[in-house]
């Protein structure tokens, strides 16, 4: 589970070209339920970024996780900011160059794996108080 999960998701989104189908639209209030429920799996499929919505739903089961093991919301943003630094790094040591839709695959990657990390533990965390663990 996590960071080495979203590193083989979007290796499998780089392959298939990160290309989204034109002949499907956003479904608008699809996404505005999906972000009042919180569900980024959900969001991701409503927007028509199908080949998102897997690395939403495993990343919400990390930030639940992370949770679990006792770090923080913060340490959650953090691991996947650090993670987007160590492949810059790497690529420049490796004298690879990331094309500007590579580079803007792997942003708005990490931005559904972030949010659904963050939702993950957030929720985790809302279910514990009500329940009177925290």
């Amino acid at each position: 589970m996590g960071l080495p999960i979203f590193y083989k998701q979007h290796i499998a989104i780089l392959k298939h070209d990160h290309v989204e189908n034109p002949n499907n639209p956003p479904d608008k209030e699809g996404m505005a339920n999906a972000a009042r429920e919180a569900d980024e799996p959900a969001l991701a499929l409503a927007a028509g970024s199908n080949n998102q919505v897997e690395v939403a739903s495993s990343a919400g089961e990390h930030g639940s996780e992370l949770l679990r093991l006792g770090y923080t919301l913060s340490h959650v943003v953090h691991a996947y900011g650090a993670m987007c630094q160590a492949i810059n790094e790497l690529a420049e040591t490796k004298n690879f160059r990331i094309a500007p839709d590579e580079f803007r695959n792997l942003n708005q990657c990490l931005d559904v794996a972030i949010a659904g990390a963050v939702t993950g533990f957030q929720s985790q965390r809302d279910l514990k108080k009500s329940k009177g663990d925290v």
